[in-house]
């Protein structure tokens, strides 16, 4: 169906720019972002994923406050007025979304009329140049083919405000920075696990015997800027930055600087030194250090800390491991609550079965640098060098 994006010059197949060549209904098309206050007093993060050959478009909340994480989901299906394309139209109930300026700016909105009451204004502004990754690869297991996640990252700067639990606070430059992210993909990527059980086998080599470490991260200083994403399954060959196969782990990176310096990005390529530590009696993360390695062969070594001991984003609040929510039909419009007590683990322990298993917000150090970023991990044993088996 015609929309006004034809009449610009988008076209990449003989079809409307509104029409998707692959019908898998697992086509997923999604916006992300993280906004983090330097103090550790919030975090606000949401995912934005629209299934254009299904008609679902989906946005789930999480707003971390103190030792309160309170979650927000919501799903209904598109809706197109006249020309104007339905993939445009990112309101989801009290929700939307807007890119103010490609690849510079983008607003964030939740409206108080929502069983918490939480509201928010949020605009990043891009202050590192944006990372465009090498495609990394999902592992599905045998019996499907490898999902392809093209991906692009951004990290920047706050602005606005958030209103919760009867505070409001004000968002700046200063005191709030964060990233966010985009991806879209024909096999569902990432999501496509909540919908395949765990795989034992890689094909033709032998079921594991160890473990997996997964670390994607978005880290800012003032002068410069690293992300990366590690698959590592412990003993297996990893496949850096390659577009391959379905065996073992993926690790693909770069080095960023920021958008006014006239500087070229640097590719990572290799970890090594890699430490992690939970929290005393848990299995929550609390430190971390890792030795980068660049395609020059340099080596970047850099230490995390938590922020505050619950400066975590559990995601099963926005959906992910859900057997309905991201992708699943549940109707014209669905709405779900809940809310998780941090300060209680024995509550939400087992949420996903791994350990260090969250978004984090971490307080960063480079050599004399001190900064501070988003780290996603989680650990799944046997990871004996850690101590669980």
């Amino acid at each position: 169906m015609l929309t006004e994006l034809d009449e610009h010059f988008y076209h990449q197949t003989p079809n409307p720019v509104d029409t998707i060549r692959d019908a898998d209904p697992r086509f997923v098309d999604q916006h992300w972002f993280q906004c983090m206050d330097l103090n550790g007093r919030f975090i606000v993060g949401a995912n934005w994923p629209i299934w254009p050959n299904t008609g679902i478009i989906e946005n789930g909340q999480i707003i971390v406050h103190g030792d309160t994480q309170y979650n927000l989901r919501y799903s209904r299906t598109l809706e197109r007025e006249g020309y104007k394309s339905d993939r445009v139209n990112q309101k989801v109930g009290p929700a939307s979304m807007e890119v103010i300026e490609p690849l510079k700016k983008a607003r964030f909105l939740l409206g108080a009329d929502n069983h918490w009451g939480i509201s928010y204004d949020l605009t990043m502004e891009t202050y590192l140049q944006p990372v465009q990754t090498r495609t990394p690869i999902h592992f599905a297991g045998p019996e499907t083919l490898p999902g392809v996640l093209p991906y692009f990252e951004l990290m920047g700067r706050w602005e606005g405000f958030l209103k919760v639990d009867g505070t409001e606070y004000e968002i700046n430059h200063e005191n709030t920075w964060g990233q966010r992210d985009r991806c879209w993909a024909s096999l569902g990527g990432e999501r496509w696990q909540g919908w395949v059980p765990p795989s034992t086998s890689t094909g033709n080599v032998s079921p594991r015997r160890a473990g997996r470490i997964h670390w994607h991260s978005h880290i800012q200083f003032e002068d410069i800027g690293f992300w990366w994403w590690m698959d590592e399954f412990i003993g297996e060959p990893r496949l850096g930055g390659t577009l391959a196969d379905n065996r073992g782990g993926h690790f693909d990176g770069a080095i960023t600087w920021p958008v006014n310096e006239r500087r070229e990005q640097i590719r990572l390529v290799d970890f090594a030194d890699l430490h992690i530590e939970a929290q005393s009696g848990t299995t929550k993360f609390q430190n971390a250090s890792i030795t980068l390695i660049d395609e020059y062969g340099e080596e970047h070594p850099l230490e995390f800390e938590i922020i505050s001991p619950n400066a975590t984003r559990h995601i099963r609040g926005e959906g992910y491991g859900s057997p309905t929510f991201l992708g699943g039909f549940q109707g014209d419009w669905h709405e779900e609550y809940d809310k998780y007590d941090l300060s209680d683990f024995e509550s939400y322990k087992n949420f996903s079965g791994a350990i260090w298993d969250g978004e984090h917000a971490v307080n960063a150090i480079y050599g004399n640098r001190l900064g501070m970023g988003h780290m996603e991990m989680s650990g799944i044993p046997p990871l004996p060098q850690w101590g669980y088996v």
